[in-house]
This record gives C-alpha cells, sequence and structure tokens, in this order.
C-alpha cells in the first residue's frame, strides 16, 4: 500500500491518493473488526480513521456521517469529495488531521498528513498483530502468509 501510494504522490496523482488512502482506511479499519466483508464499509472506515489518531476521532465525533458520505463515498463512487471541497498533495495542514471541514462547510484533505497518519496507524497494526491471536488468526485466515517472510 505504501508503494503504491508513494508512487501516486510521485506521479502527483492527488485525487487518487486521496481515493487510495481513503479505501485504504476502510480496509485498515476491517483489518482490526475482523469484519472484511459486504455490509461493514462505513463501520469499517469510521473505526480505520479512529486508528489514525485523536484528531480523527474529533472530526468523526463532530461530523459523523458527513466524513464517510462526504469524502469517503465521494472519492470511492465520484472521484471527488462530495461537495465544495479541495485535495492538497504537499500543502501542510492547519490541524493534526488530513481532513478539515471548514465552517463554510467546505473540506480541505491533505494528502501528506493524511498519509503520514495513515503510515504510524499501519505500524501500529503490524506491532498489534504480533500481540493479538485474535487479529493474527483473522489476518491468516484471509491471507495465506508464507512464514518464513513474515517473521524477518
Amino acid at each position: 500500500m505504501v508503494k503504491d501510494i508513494n508512487a501516486a504522490i510521485d506521479g502527483e496523482a492527488n485525487y487518487l491518493v486521496a481515493l487510495a488512502l481513503s479505501a485504504y482506511t476502510e480496509f485498515l479499519g476491517g483489518l482490526y473488526r475482523c469484519k472484511i466483508r459486504e455490509g461493514q464499509a462505513k463501520k469499517n472506515y469510521n473505526h480505520g480513521l479512529k486508528k489514525l489518531g485523536e484528531e480523527y476521532i474529533r472530526l468523526l465525533d463532530e461530523h459523523g456521517d458527513d466524513v464517510y458520505e462526504r469524502v469517503r463515498c465521494g472519492l470511492v463512487h465520484e472521484y471527488f469529495i462530495k461537495g465544495l471541497a479541495k485535495v492538497w498533495m504537499r500543502e501542510p495542514a492547519p490541524t493534526d488531521c488530513g481532513i478539515e471541514f471548514r465552517s463554510d462547510g467546505f473540506i480541505n484533505f491533505y494528502v501528506s498528513r493524511y498519509f503520514d497518519d495513515f503510515q504510524h496507524a499501519i505500524d501500529e497494526y503490524i506491532r498489534e498483530l504480533y500481540k493479538n491471536k485474535r487479529l493474527m488468526d483473522y489476518f491468516l485466515s484471509r491471507w495465506k502468509v508464507d512464514e518464513r517472510s513474515a517473521t524477518t
């Protein structure tokens, strides 16, 4: 995932990166919930978003379903965030959150901030995977892993 995102960033594909990060966030939530299946998209996305940090939890608390509907669904189903929005590739986010809902309804998606937070969340998941038998069993049941490469 990280390699693909970096390639898209190098190619200045800002909306493609935002779309991938939204889909990957949903996947991360599904890994944590051990529920990657139809009908779980919103719960998985929100759970994955919370793993990105406290600012994302606050974002969900303040904007609820709008985050999923406007950002994730907009990007995944329409290739654009719903409503007035902009995806910034390398510009710094004004807060510690890669998604900003402004008071005027405009949404900013800051790729570099979000990607940093996503990478930290993936690193944390990998650490947790080795400590949590339920997560490991789910992961291994879904994806065949060569045990030699999993320990190196």
